[in-house]
């Protein structure tokens, strides 16, 4: 039994150093998260003109898995992955994860993270798997159902079909809880579309331009609306602010912690869902999880990606009693 199963577009992040003058250029912003095909941009518009600096398993629920698997968590990922090289280099970074229920068909979907200030700002352009949403046609309900969580990110190749497939399997999900991640991608499909799934979520992580992009107006009245449409907590990330925790009964915010050098803050807020629900799953309170999550995202922001986990976390002195 895993007691993490994770559900979300599974990718290989390529990191490239940049500048603003090249993102105007490709009439992009920094932080903008789209599709190539969105933008008209073919993959040698991106690889001939800059230089990979580093590559690294991707995706929402790719990293928070990845992360939970190293901190000795039993997890385990539902999705499609690429039938090619880079479908197997995936597999193979996620050999602490349980991907026997993984369908392999067609090529796996990239990330071209282009990298600015210094790793402080990302901009994001992707290619995707056609075939994504057909690993929704295998899915085995008892072995979902034997889950302690569920954990939600977007499938982005077709986020109309992805959104409508997942409410459909929530709505066949029993026991486990519920942990949703919706990213930009479902955030910018709005209330409406999300409704379904919040009405099922326990907890919610989101950052603030999420936040702002699905609801907009004032942070505070947001966050309060999203806790009258289901979760039981919300996580609200906030970058170098640290993060801020809501239930029904708390509200609280923790600091960041402190970062010496950031090379790279791709995947931070993944590892902080990671870190968080670690604590949950280990009987912790809520501050004390919130305090794990927010030093393992600041450990991330070493390396690119995941690349931190090279390191065993397991035995990292922040895994404090």
């Amino acid at each position: 039994m895993s007691h993490v199963v994770g559900i979300g577009t599974p990718a290989v992040d390529y990191f490239l150093q940049t500048d603003i003058s090249f993102l105007e250029k490709i009439n992009v912003k920094p932080e903008d998260d789209l599709l190539l095909s969105d933008i008209k941009l073919s993959l040698k518009d991106i690889t001939s003109r800059l230089r990979l600096i580093a590559k690294s398993p991707g995706g929402i629920t790719i990293n928070t898995l990845a992360v939970l698997s190293k901190l000795k968590i039993k997890t385990a990922f539902l999705g499609t992955v690429g039938k090619d090289r880079q479908g197997g280099y995936l597999l193979n970074l996620l050999k602490d994860v349980d991907t026997t229920k993984v369908v392999r068909r067609g090529k796996t979907s990239n990330c071209f993270c282009l990298l600015t200030k210094s790793g402080r700002e990302r901009t994001f352009l992707s290619t995707v798997n056609i075939h994504e949403n057909e690993f929704f046609n295998n899915i085995d309900l008892n072995y979902l159902n034997s889950a302690t969580f569920i954990h939600i990110s977007p499938l982005i190749t077709d986020r109309q079909e992805g959104i409508n497939k997942t409410v459909k399997l929530v709505s066949k999900i029993e026991g486990p809880k519920i942990s949703f991640s919706p990213g930009f991608f479902y955030a910018s499909l709005g209330l409406r579309k999300l409704a379904p799934i919040l009405k099922r979520t326990y907890i919610l992580f989101i950052n603030r331009r999420e936040l702002k992009i699905l609801i907009g107006g004032d942070p505070k009245i947001a966050i309060k609306k999203l806790l009258k449409l289901g979760p039981q907590i919300i996580v609200l990330t906030l970058s170098e602010k640290g993060s801020q925790i809501l239930t029904k009964n708390k509200n609280f915010r923790v600091k960041a912690s402190v970062v010496k050098k950031i090379l790279d803050t791709t995947g931070a807020g993944d590892t902080y869902a990671a870190g968080f629900l670690y604590g949950l799953l280990k009987n912790k309170s809520l501050e004390w999880s919130a305090k794990f999550a927010s030093q393992l995202a600041a450990q991330s922001l070493s390396d690119y990606g995941i690349n931190s986990l090279n390191n065993d976390l397991h035995n990292k002195s922040c895994l404090q009693k």
